[in-house]
């Protein structure tokens, strides 16, 4: 068993954090996107559904996940940290008292990266995490060595990148583990470069809160087809270099979110700043709340409400 970011018991070195470190990080593709005046943008979700397919899922199996897909300038981790709390402790529809059981996908870490992803509030084991992350990793090793062309009709060759950058890789091993624990360790995935056995576990996924990196349009998590619920939070000027200069030209990108009959939740601040880029975006029910997060009195204080 190969441990992510920590040592072999035999004092081998942190293998996997070596490996994920060969990536192309944030910085990198942020200045390239830059660079290219946005034109790699047009290539981000064809490349992601073709990363999808390599891993054995069509984007649509993601729709399994129930995801809630969160962006924003600022306080959209902490909102995605809120409504998973939330929903752990909501009621499973026929659970004879049993609670959703839930998975939370955010960005960045801070001590280690196995605190992106997280199943009913908890780190996913070290175990898991190797587990989920090399059944990813080996299956791009085994690609690397070939002559692979896109899977995806609308990845042309002559521009497809056949190894994920840094984000994009751990969204895949998010997506990944999220799906084999919601299958109960028994959903046939279709990498045929890996022998993966899943261990037999009863628990499901029943709800995943994905936080979006940066913009939304064509931010790797925005390979989501079918979300239930999408939500905007605050929104003001950040990444100006590639997701635009003016709070419009950002709220553009995060509408890129929005997808036809879901409901839509957005700060009422925001929505009346950006209507129209908003708004015009998809056919969906919408949603305006304030910020304000009104505080509980003693007796009631495991209840929050937003009004």
């Amino acid at each position: 068993m190969r441990f992510l970011g920590v040592a072999h018991p035999r004092g081998l070195p942190p293998i996997g954090l070596q490996d994920l470190n060969q990536l192309q990080n944030n910085a990198s593709v942020l200045d390239a996107i830059r660079k290219s005046g946005g034109r790699m943008n047009e290539r981000s979700l064809p490349e992601m559904r073709d990363h999808c397919r390599r891993i054995g899922y069509e984007p649509a199996d993601f729709d399994a996940l129930n995801p809630i897909h969160v962006t924003g300038t600022k306080g959209k981790g902490s909102t995605c940290a809120l409504t998973e709390s939330i929903l752990r402790r909501y009621p499973k529809p026929g659970g004879n008292g049993a609670t959703l059981r839930t998975g939370l996908y955010t960005s960045p870490h801070l001590m280690a990266v196995r605190e992106r992803i997280r199943i009913n509030g908890a780190l996913l084991s070290k175990e898991k995490f190797t587990k989920y992350f090399y059944d990813v990793w080996d299956m791009w090793n085994d690609l690397d060595q070939q002559q692979v062309l896109p899977l995806s009709e609308d990845a042309l060759p002559q521009k497809w990148n056949p190894r994920p950058t840094y984000f994009r890789f751990l969204t895949l091993v998010a997506f990944h583990a999220f799906m084999q624990e919601k299958a109960g360790g028994c959903y046939s995935w279709g990498i045929p470069h890996v022998a993966a056995k899943l261990t037999n576990d009863s628990r499901q996924v029943d709800v995943a809160v994905i936080e979006v990196g940066v913009g939304g349009q064509y931010d790797s998590t925005n390979v989501l087809v079918h979300p239930i619920v999408c939500g905007v939070t605050n929104l003001g000027l950040d990444h100006c270099s590639v997701l635009g200069k003016t709070v419009s030209d950002i709220a553009w990108h995060k509408s890129g979110i929005f997808k036809v009959i879901f409901a839509r939740f957005l700060r009422i601040v925001d929505a009346e700043r950006c209507r129209e880029d908003l708004f015009s975006s998809a056919v969906a029910s919408m949603h305006l709340i304030s910020s304000m997060l009104t505080m509980c009195t003693p007796c009631r204080r495991r209840k929050a409400y937003l009004r």
